[in-house]
């Protein structure tokens, strides 16, 4: 039976199909152990083929962290969007940010380690996908200032990478914890849900500790 589906179908399958392939094999082996010969296999395609589609392995993996990291931040989108106070914009871009990591922690390694600065993270592809993001977390900032939620003389673009800074800080202990030969992991050791209790304490009051109210007089 001749095969009635339009070329733009079966190719973006295809494409599809090797983005899928380079996700499992990346989570494997890692970026530079991969080998496009390999991501071509799980694919199911030609080595030839994948070329057609990709001119090399790191346009691959840029390809795929884009599309990943437009979808992670289109779901913090979403979730903020209808969040009336930034302080809950914020704790939710947080909660995503660690579910995504949770839920495919090896793929997630490899784009924390490749994304570090290097030849890759410099990209302007990946860069600009970055940029994104801290400007969707300035909006938040900015907005809480307008409101008189945070304080007046905020940098919010300082601000936004303080905040980014502090959860790529937290995954990668986290990564730490879990791969680094067990005398240093222990020393990494730590709760994900304490981290994050502790960085909503941080944004929210800073390191200073709560007045004790005063006793009255009697």
């Amino acid at each position: 039976m001749k095969d009635t589906t339009s070329p733009t179908v079966r190719n973006g399958h295809k494409r599809d199909a090797i983005l899928a392939a380079a996700q499992r094999v990346f989570a494997r082996r890692g970026y530079h152990d991969a080998r496009t010969s390999e991501i071509a296999r799980e694919a199911g395609v030609a080595e030839g083929t994948l070329y057609n589609y990709f001119p090399s392995r790191e346009d691959i993996f840029l390809s795929l962290f884009e599309e990943r990291w437009q979808s992670f931040t289109d779901r913090v989108r979403k979730k903020t969007s209808g969040l009336p106070d930034p302080n809950d914009k914020l704790k939710a871009i947080f909660a995503e940010a660690m579910k995504q990591f949770m839920t495919s922690k090896p793929l997630s390694q490899v784009f924390l380690m490749e994304t570090n600065p290097s030849s890759v993270f410099f990209n302007s592809r990946v860069a600009l996908r970055l940029a994104d993001f801290l400007d969707l977390i300035e909006s938040i900032l900015i907005e809480g200032k307008q409101t008189g939620k945070y304080h007046p003389d905020l940098d919010t673009r300082v601000a936004r990478m303080v905040i980014y800074g502090i959860a790529q800080s937290v995954l990668f202990a986290w990564m730490m914890k879990e791969n680094a030969p067990t005398p240093v992991r222990r020393r990494f050791r730590f709760s994900m849900l304490k981290a994050t209790k502790t960085i909503r304490i941080i944004l929210k009051t800073g390191l200073t500790a709560p007045e004790k109210p005063r006793k009255a007089r009697p």
